[in-house]
């Protein structure tokens, strides 16, 4: 019930609360919606002029009014959601209504995008209520009037006032708390200002005793007034010894790594030691960090790709799986198209209240963090990522494509083990759906492994135009690597093989340059392979190889590394079960092309020395190696030519017998190796005897 007092000399009114309606009325010659408006959370910079700092009553609507029933049906405010019917879902929110009890009915429809203004009047009606209690008895000015009577465009004009004589928000803010001005502090609050910046508190140094200012406060993305200024290091240290910078990939997993443990149930505690200047990165980052970082997005069994807006609903999941498991915390590598940053997610309980807590590190940002806090994990319902970067020009460039995705990593609370498993036709734990997968979506999958959503895709992907599919599958990161080749160079074959699925419905004149998978510097995913010694890589690729024109095959298998043939460079890098997978590659190459062979074979360097002479060269030969070169000889000899044979004995022969005074004897490490290995010796044998064939 509203009560209307007289003006004290303070120029203010008490008043006890009733309920609010929808109805509008007239007072001093102007017209209030009773219910809330649009909130404006978008952080824009827009400042204008002026309005007036005097008092007015505050109106509270309500059956003075004659609005009627106090409440309204559930049912009603949901049929007004389902139809996006904003101005009705206002109107209802006003009279009353709870989205609680339909909230569960109506959350996959408030996480898309085309009901974003009604996720703002939700927002507003929340906070309105945090801030303006039910029964509270207090003094109000003219902006907490224009404030609760959702007259927001007078109440924006008294704020583009107060923010520009004040220097900008965040000075604002810490003029407010400083003075004790909770209008001020509720406007800024209401009318999404503070979410403009994670950085509004910065020069707050006043504790603000109003319970539901800390409460609002707390739960809009913020950085503690108790940090400094931002500090970028990212890129700045190299780890010792080398010119490698340390970018934001090893220092996001350092920042999770150095967290310290706060009880036994995952929660933890930042700690920024290893990350506090240019120098403490140096000394406490390694490279070995990067392994880290590579093992955990090969081998993390709980994965998430996810659109950017439904950031919020994806947190409120992680909260409710969370607590039925009894965790208390969790730590994320949070990925964009080129940039890494750190997630963490925390439940807290004291003297019997429940705070759930988001923490995200932006590597950008190097020693602080932005926080968010509140009583109720739905709080987070419709956050978006970018409320959690500090400075919103920074987005644009984590996120340059149309596609806003995030992919996001649990990470174990003790890292992921070096011997992890490997995961088969690995899927993720929750992704887009099929038909939101696009370039940077498809890098992705293919990239991390998850052959199994890749398989998912076929059914989405033969309804695709053939230019679809092509640009689908010949997806590319910002450095140029297509999608294949990062599999490769991962050693995900169960990937390369749900490629291959889908690049069966692409018209046979199309696949093989998806199948290469060049990237800028002219490496080929088969070549990439072969120096990583990925042989299941090896041996997927020459499943991918029935898929294109014989003409194009041999091509693909005389693969290079920086000029240098691919099988040198898995020969150099001891590559023993690559080089044995390589072998039914150049079977091809005999039935289409044999006068490749030759070339393959000697696979000779720029300087004229050959893969097996360079083997031959070492100390310590590698025997493997050396056997599996000579096992490839040996399959090949039957389709060389008589001088080609003669060639390549010649080549082996070269590597391995020494000459001195006109007398040819083996060389000391040859006959070491025939005399430690009678495997290669019987091999050898057979080779040379097979090459003397004419």
């Amino acid at each position: 019930m509203v009560r209307h007092g007289t003006k004290g000399n303070a120029g203010t009114t008490q008043y006890s609360q009733g309920c609010r309606t929808s109805v509008r009325v007239s007072c001093c010659h102007e017209e209030m919606y009773m219910f809330g408006c649009c909130f404006p959370g978008s952080r824009s910079n827009r400042h204008s002029t002026s309005s007036t700092e005097e008092t007015q009553p505050l109106l509270r609507p309500g059956t003075a009014f004659g609005a009627g029933d106090r409440g309204s049906s559930p049912d009603t405010l949901e049929h007004a959601i389902q139809r996006n019917d904003v101005v009705l879902v206002k109107a209802l929110l006003a009279n009353g209504a709870d989205v609680s009890g339909v909230w569960d009915r109506v959350k996959h429809l408030l996480a898309r995008p085309e009901f974003k203004a009604i996720q703002d009047a939700l927002t507003y009606d929340r906070r309105l209520k945090i801030l303006y209690p039910e029964g509270a008895s207090q003094q109000h000015s003219a902006l907490d009037n224009a404030l609760h009577g959702g007259r927001l465009e007078q109440a924006k004009a008294i704020m583009e006032r107060e923010i520009s004589t004040a220097g900008g928000i965040d000075r604002l803010w810490a003029r407010a708390a400083a003075s004790g001005q909770r209008d001020i502090l509720r406007a800024l609050l209401l009318l999404g200002y503070a979410e403009r910046s994670c950085t509004y508190r910065r020069f707050e140094k006043t504790s603000i005793d109003d319970a539901g200012i800390r409460t609002v406060m707390k739960e809009i993305p913020y950085i503690s007034p108790r940090f400094g200024g931002r500090i970028n290091l990212n890129g700045k240290a190299r780890f010792r010894g080398t010119d490698e910078e340390i970018d934001c990939s090893p220092i996001a997993m350092q920042y999770m790594k150095d967290a310290k443990p706060v009880g036994d149930k995952g929660r933890v505690k930042p700690d920024y030691t290893h990350l506090a200047s240019k120098d403490a990165i140096e000394a406490g980052i390694t490279p070995d960090i990067r392994i880290e970082h590579e093992r955990l997005k090969a081998h993390a069994t709980d994965t998430h790709l996810i659109p950017n807006g439904q950031f919020g609903a994806f947190l409120v999941g992680q909260f409710q799986k969370m607590e039925l498991l009894g965790e208390e915390g969790r730590q994320m590598l949070m990925e964009s198209p080129n940039h890494s940053m750190s997630l963490e997610l925390a439940i807290k309980k004291k003297d019997g209240v429940t705070s759930y807590v988001v923490r995200f590190f932006d590597p950008n940002d190097s020693v602080r963090h932005v926080r968010a806090a509140s009583s109720s994990a739905r709080t987070f319902e419709f956050h978006d990522v970018g409320a959690y970067v500090a400075e919103s020009r920074l987005m644009k460039g984590y996120y340059p494509h149309e596609e806003k995705l995030s992919m996001l990593y649990v990470r174990p609370r003790d890292g992921i083990p070096a011997n992890a498993p490997h995961i088969a036709n690995r899927t993720l734990t929750s992704c887009v759906p099929d038909a939101a997968i696009g370039p940077w979506a498809m890098h992705c999958l293919l990239e991390n492994g998850f052959a199994g959503n890749i398989l998912q895709l076929e059914e989405t992907f033969v309804r695709m135009s053939e230019e679809e599919q092509v640009a689908l599958l010949s997806s590319m990161d910002e450095d140029g690597t297509p999608g294949l080749f990062s599999a490769s160079k991962g050693g995900h074959a169960d990937a390369i093989r749900a490629f291959g699925r889908l690049l069966s419905h692409v018209p046979e004149s199309r696949r093989a340059s998806l199948v290469a998978a060049i990237q800028e510097n002219g490496i080929s995913g088969l070549a990439v392979a072969l120096f990583m010694g990925h042989a299941n890589v090896i041996h997927a690729y020459g499943e991918l190889l029935s898929l294109i024109p014989d003409d194009k095959k041999v091509e693909l298998v005389m693969a290079t590394v920086g000029g240098m043939p691919a099988l040198h460079a898995a020969m150099a890098e001891g590559h023993g079960d690559a080089i044995a997978e390589y072998g039914p590659l150049l079977s091809e190459v005999r039935r289409i092309a044999p006068g490749k062979l030759m070339d393959i074979l000697e696979a000779k360097e720029s300087d004229g020395i050959s893969a097996f002479g360079a083997v031959m060269e070492k100390e310590n030969p590698n025997v493997e190696v050396a056997c599996r070169y000579l096992q490839l000889v040996k399959d090949c000899c039957g389709a060389l030519e008589p001088d080609e044979r003669t060639r390549l004995r010649t080549l082996v022969e070269s590597s391995c017998f020494v000459e001195t005074d006109g007398v040819r004897r083996p060389s000391e490490r040859f006959a070491r190796m025939r005399e430690e290995s009678p495997a290669f010796a019987r091999l050898f044998d057979e080779v040379l005897n097979k090459l003397s064939v004419q």
